[in-house]
């Protein structure tokens, strides 16, 4: 080890001297050492010692990454969003840079900036959404004493061709990962909202407080290219009541995934989404920006999102179906069909 500390990698491993040689745990540390985000590479070699006995020695090779880097890229890409689900495509150029190994540990700090545009354009102004944002994030595999990695981050973003919507905030951020397909998350955010468009909020400037736990389940085989398996996710959202702010609600999103192979390299998607906002304040409405909204290469294709601005609903539900086929080589092509309906009273989503 040339920068990082011995005792970082010690504590990654769960087999101690003299026990029984288990290559669960042997994998296992192996993966927590790679995942500690020190190292580019990680062998774990055995050599036996003394044959009669039964005895190993267990050499741990480790090749360190560089402390700093700093990359930029332009991509097609999904653009974030803060409807989960409602990512629409674009373009983004982006630039980061990563300090890692901060004082000899296992966190670093990332700067981020993007500038992104989707793909919609609107008709009666010829002009693209535009985005632009800059990050800044401390990571560290560690909470304490605990193997829960922990991340803080501060986030301005600007929106719209006339960046009539600013939003900067500070989040920090629990994650565990069980196993490799099952994550937990759970995370708390303070931010102030500025807008000069009161369809979007009430004031010139608004506060918001929020925290949320995250599940999610990925079964899906080649991710890239899904040929078969599952996605299951959960996401539960408090606003204000004991946390302050302008808006007390609660928001409730669920999706569904699931890939079928009919036959050859044929398959069937499914996709299921449901989300729901309890407004905690009967007498005030919440402005459309918390609202759920429909349209977009990534719910109902063929309706621009955007429309009315961010006019919503306080419920939705949302299905996708696929018929994926290969047409030539590389080349394939896909049947579709799209439902999504929006609604503001749970009588409403019912009886319709």
């Amino acid at each position: 080890l040339l920068s990082v500390k011995e005792k970082y990698v010690l504590r990654e491993i769960l087999f101690k001297v003299g026990e029984i040689y288990n290559i669960d745990k042997v994998d296992e540390s192996k993966k927590r050492i790679f995942n500690s985000g020190l190292f580019s590479n990680v062998e774990i070699l055995n050599k036996l010692v003394d044959k009669e006995n039964g005895l190993l020695n267990i050499e741990i090779k480790v090749l360190e990454y560089k402390s700093s880097s700093i990359e930029a890229n332009f991509s097609f890409t999904e653009l974030d969003h803060w409807q989960e689900y409602l990512k629409p495509t674009g373009v983004e150029a982006q630039a980061r840079w990563v300090l890692g190994n901060i004082l000899n540990t296992t966190s670093n700090i990332e700067f981020t900036g993007k500038i992104s545009s989707d793909f919609y354009l609107d008709i009666f102004t010829d002009k693209p959404l535009i985005k632009r944002d800059f990050t800044a994030i401390y990571r560290t595999p560690w909470t304490l004493y605990f193997r829960i990695p922990t991340q803080i981050k501060y986030f301005h973003i600007e929106q719209s061709e006339d960046s009539e919507l600013i939003i900067d905030g500070l989040t920090y951020s629990l994650k565990f990962d069980k196993m490799n397909d099952t994550r937990y998350e759970f995370n708390s955010t303070f931010e102030i909202i500025q807008s000069n468009d009161s369809s979007i909020i009430e004031e010139d400037e608004e506060p918001a407080r929020w925290m949320n736990f995250i599940y999610i389940s990925n079964k899906i085989k080649n991710p890239l290219n899904p040929v078969g398996g599952q996605y299951l996710s959960f996401i539960s959202t408090l606003y204000g009541t004991f946390l302050g702010g302008d808006r007390n609600f609660v928001k409730f999103e669920g999706e569904f995934r699931k890939y079928l192979r009919i036959w050859n390299d044929n398959i069937f998607a499914l996709r299921v989404v449901v989300a729901y906002i309890n407004n905690l304040e009967t007498d005030n409405d919440l402005p459309d920006i918390y609202k759920f909204q429909l349209g977009g290469q990534t719910s109902l294709r063929g309706w621009a999102s955007y429309i009315d601005k961010y006019e919503g609903s306080l419920i939705s539900d949302m299905i996708n179906l696929e018929y994926r086929f290969p047409i030539k080589n590389k080349f394939g092509g896909e049947l579709f069909i799209d439902a999504e309906r929006l609604y503001e009273t749970i009588d409403a989503f019912i009886n319709t």
